[in-house]
């Protein structure tokens, strides 16, 4: 048994006698930020890419919906004018303007006391 444990302290006893390696806390810090810098430049980069797709692809809907749909000021079909029939007494399906009962006064106002 202790033939087996002799190489593993010899081991133990040559890496302490070794020149002890250093922690350096500044050039750590200069690793993790040239990674971190990396990154957000990689991050940066591939979203302003993605947002002028995304803006290609806004326009190019937009012009087919244009297209399609036609301008702002004609929205749907076309309004088709229709002549007015003179035989037929004004209502409102003939197009022509018609007075409403709230058009007429209910009651003659009196100006005497």
């Amino acid at each position: 048994m202790q033939q087996d444990q002799e190489p593993e302290l010899e081991n133990l006893k040559t890496v302490m006698r070794g020149k002890p390696s250093c922690y350096d806390p500044e050039q750590s810090l200069q690793r993790v930020l040239s990674r971190a810098k990396q990154q957000t430049n990689t991050r940066d980069v591939m979203s302003f890419f993605a947002s002028w797709i995304w803006v290609l692809f806004a326009g190019f809907g937009a012009s087919m919906h244009q297209a399609y749909h036609g301008s702002g000021k004609n929205r749907g079909r076309p309004q088709v004018k229709r002549p007015v029939n003179k035989m037929r007494p004004a209502g409102p399906s003939s197009g022509a303007p018609t007075q409403r009962s709230s058009d007429y006064p209910h009651k003659p106002q009196s100006t005497s006391e």
